[in-house]
């Protein structure tokens, strides 16, 4: 300070001093207040998008899991279908003409059944004594396309009308 001048004198602003300091200040509050906010707000909005979309993607997967299963059930029943259709028609159709449906029946299953099922079935339609009953080979399809899912269910459960057993 120069000598002969107080702290007041050298202190002392114009009114238009004074507005333009509080007005730059309120300008750099409002500012920092409105990057504050938008830093928060995108925040916010980036935490709910990765929420929502860890939660889509695990809707996708049980979706995916779910829809998959049902393309394997629906696969198993038809292989079920197949067995029993063979063994229908091998038990019902014995005239000349239906051989060849016979035998494209008796093919497709050589192509996806185990050679242990399959060659019992072989066994039990040539009428071969050493062959299993039908219902316990019914028994070893079933356990082979439900696996843990087959149940208890038992040869002497499965119902027939009268035929060899």
């Amino acid at each position: 300070m120069p000598p002969g001048q107080s702290f007041f004198d050298v202190a002392v602003l114009t009114a238009k001093e004074f507005y333009i300091t509080m007005g730059g200040a309120v300008v750099l509050l409002a500012s920092l207040q409105w990057l504050i906010a938008t830093l928060i707000k995108a925040r916010i909005e980036l935490s709910v998008k990765a929420e929502y979309d860890r939660q889509l993607e695990i809707f996708r997967l049980e979706l995916h899991k779910r829809l998959e299963d049902y393309r394997n059930e629906t696969k198993i029943r038809e292989q079920a279908a197949r067995v029993a259709e063979f063994l229908a028609f091998a038990r019902w159709n014995q005239d000349k003409e239906s051989s060849e449906e016979f035998d494209r029946q008796a093919w497709e299953l050589s192509l996806w059944l185990p050679a242990e099922i399959y060659i019992e079935l072989a066994k039990l339609l040539a009428g071969d004594a050493s062959a299993k009953p039908l219902k316990e080979i019914l028994i070893d399809v079933r356990k082979l396309l439900l696996k843990d899912n087959a149940g208890d269910l038992s040869a002497d459960k499965i119902l027939h009308t009268n035929w060899r057993t």
